[in-house]
């Protein structure tokens, strides 16, 4: 053997041996690591991981490689934000992972603890004059904060005062049950920037209004909130910031206002002076309030994967990151630059008290290619989306749960070969809360499997107004308990195969679509009405289940029973005896064999092979053989 051979293979082995050496494990914990410790065993853990902006020492000069591991202590409380500083390789992701250290989640927070000292108000002019000035207490800020931000006294939720009181406060936008101004016959009016209601304006002091905020709605179907600027007692008049759209003329609109010191009218409400730096607060357990803890939401994000590919995180409990008008990217646990990035997995995660103003996602990611989000729960996050993605490809959404959020639970927005399966979303309500909704260029899309319950509009659509854009999805075998709507715009090749859909908010309206649209299957369904003006010749109908007719389901407007189809009004109540009682026997009849219908070569993660065989008409979850 000559030497260079002897060279060359000493080399080899020293580049094996330290690549093999690379990855490591490191381990995080809070509360009681350091910076300075090795962070290389659960004895030596830092406080902060690599990416907190507030790393330092060790763990703030670590350079993050290949297959390393970022070990959260289960059960400790991080506060803080990650910008991720490296991604790993192709075959070794870097990982964060919460799940790894202890039997509990490891807490990702970007709570903040407010400095206070509560004291009961000792009068009512003490207390700006409130009526419940006995039940009140008090305390001086010595920052300014958001009266918007979600506010946790001993961890449980406080709600900003409002006027009307809401329902549920969480959904701060139901305009439903806001005061109506305009209309036909009313003297009321509402500008760009003003609300005049004449007697109907509230006689409180003018110093009520200070610190005051309004929440308008406005065109397009949106509710906007701003500040107030003033009032006009002779007028009756409400002034504010104008918030840059138009009001509506031609109909009724809503308005409600917040954060006056009249309006703590209820338990569980507090009012901000950043003015005079004080709260004023009505607390669910008053005896309590000597050892109080006060909480708001403040840092934007948990994870800025800030362009890195090759990632993992995974096992976090992730919660109290808000989001203001001073940057899109807040108010969520997770979310990507406009860096591309590849090879994400985020999987395992419970995401939970987030408040968005501009409706980002909790899960957030632009430019992304090969991507799997699965199995986490996002809730409780007010106004915010569940999962996003934009201008994105060869993406997985699979096995999550989203549930109670302000806006829509799944947007896809410039994607392609996107499957999105076995997802559960409910309680979705705010304004555009849809359950899901796909927008402008998107292809080759697999949505099944997924549950939908109490989402009034469960699924969305639109194309750009060319089908080479915008073209070839497929809902397969989902259950949709809320409104079907296409919004028109030429999305072309679409199926509807083995679904079920029932709008219990519009009964005899559960899909509407522009006849416009082109290449459209509807096989196998159960349809509680379908507006269609009219069905265009390349559409194809059969085998579907009507449990209720549309007002254009009729003979007048040339609509007759397709082929192997069923009016069968029982239906609806079958179905709800089936979720509640765990029936197995709801749908009737067989349906069509779909199978060459289906995209088995673009999809290859998902098993279609149930398929093979023809089905009972609906869901399989549903029918029994």
């Amino acid at each position: 053997m000559g030497i260079r051979h002897l060279i060359y293979s000493f080399t080899a082995v020293v580049c094996i041996s330290a690549n093999l050496a690379v990855a490591q494990d490191l381990f995080v914990d809070f509360e009681t690591g350091s910076d300075a410790n090795s962070g290389l065993s659960k004895e030596t853990p830092w406080q902060h991981a690599p990416g907190d902006p507030n790393a330092g020492s060790k763990a703030g000069s670590y350079k993050l490689r290949a297959g390393d591991v970022v070990n959260f202590k289960g059960g400790s409380e991080y506060f803080g934000q990650i910008f991720v500083p490296a991604g790993g390789s192709e075959t070794q992701a870097v990982t964060y992972k919460g799940n790894g250290w202890g039997k509990e989640r490891a807490i990702l927070s970007g709570a903040k603890e407010l400095k206070t000292a509560f004291k009961p108000c000792a009068s009512a002019s003490d207390c700006y004059n409130n009526p419940n000035w006995k039940k009140l207490f008090k305390s001086s800020l010595e920052n300014d904060v958001n009266p918007f931000t979600p506010m946790f006294l001993s961890k449980e939720r406080v709600w900003i005062a409002r006027e009307p009181n809401q329902p549920d406060p969480f959904w701060f936008d139901d305009y439903a049950h806001y005061n109506v101004v305009g209309g036909d016959g009313s003297a009321s009016i509402m500008g760009r920037d003003y609300i005049t209601l004449g007697s109907g304006l509230d006689n409180t002091d003018e110093s009520n209004w200070w610190n005051a905020r309004i929440a308008v709605w406005m065109k397009p179907n949106l509710v906007l909130l701003t500040e107030v600027t003033g009032i006009d007692k002779t007028t009756g008049t409400i002034k504010f910031n104008p918030p840059g759209n138009d009001p509506y003329t031609d109909r009724e609109s809503y308005y409600a206002l917040f954060n006056r010191p009249s309006d703590v009218d209820q338990p569980g409400e507090y009012f901000i002076d950043n003015e005079a730096g004080q709260i004023l607060i009505w607390p669910e357990n008053p005896g309590a309030m000597a050892n109080s803890r006060l909480y708001i939401n403040e840092l934007p994000a948990g994870f800025n994967i800030n362009g890195q590919s090759n990632l993992v995180i995974e096992g976090f409990h992730i919660k109290h990151y808000f989001g203001d008008h001073d940057g899109w990217a807040s108010g969520t646990a997770i979310i990507n630059s406009e860096h591309p990035v590849r090879n994400i997995t985020i999987r395992d995660n419970y995401i939970d008290h987030l408040r968005s103003v501009e409706g980002i996602g909790a899960i957030q990611l632009h430019k992304a290619q090969n991507v799997i989000v699965s199995n986490n729960t996002i809730t409780n996050s007010q106004k915010s989306s569940g999962i996003r993605f934009g201008y994105s490809k060869d993406i997985i959404i699979r096995d999550n749960v989203i549930h109670k959020i302000g806006r829509t639970g799944i947007r896809l927005i410039e994607t392609e070969n996107i499957q999105v399966t076995g997802n559960t979303l409910s309680d979705i309500l705010g304004v555009h809360g849809n359950g899901m909704s796909v927008y402008l260029k998107n292809k080759t899309i697999l949505v099944a499997e997924n549950m939908f319950d109490n989402v009034p509009f469960a699924f969305t659509y639109h194309g750009t107004g060319n089908i080479d854009e915008a073209n070839s999805m497929w809902l397969l075998s989902n259950i949709f308990l809320g409104r079907v709507r296409s919004w028109g715009s030429q999305f072309g090749s679409m199926h509807f195969l083995h679904n079920m859909m029932l709008a219990e908010v519009e009964p005899g309206k559960s899909i509407q679509i522009p006849g416009e649209e082109p290449s459209t299957i509807i096989k196998n369904n159960i349809i509680d009405g379908l507006i269609v003006a009219p069905a265009p010749e390349d559409w194809v109908f059969s085998h579907n289940i009507y449990s209720g007719l549309s007002w254009l389901q009729s003979s007048k407007y040339g609509w007759s029973l397709e082929p192997g189809g069923d009016i069968n009004k029982g239906i609806p109540d079958e179905v709800w005896g089936f979720f509640s009682k765990k029936q197995a026997n709801v749908a009737r009849g067989m349906g069509d064999n779909i199978y060459e219908l289906l995209p088995v070569d673009q999809f290859k993660a998902y098993d279609f092979s149930f398929w093979k065989e023809a089905r009972p008409i609906g869901p399989r979850v549903i029918t029994s053989p």
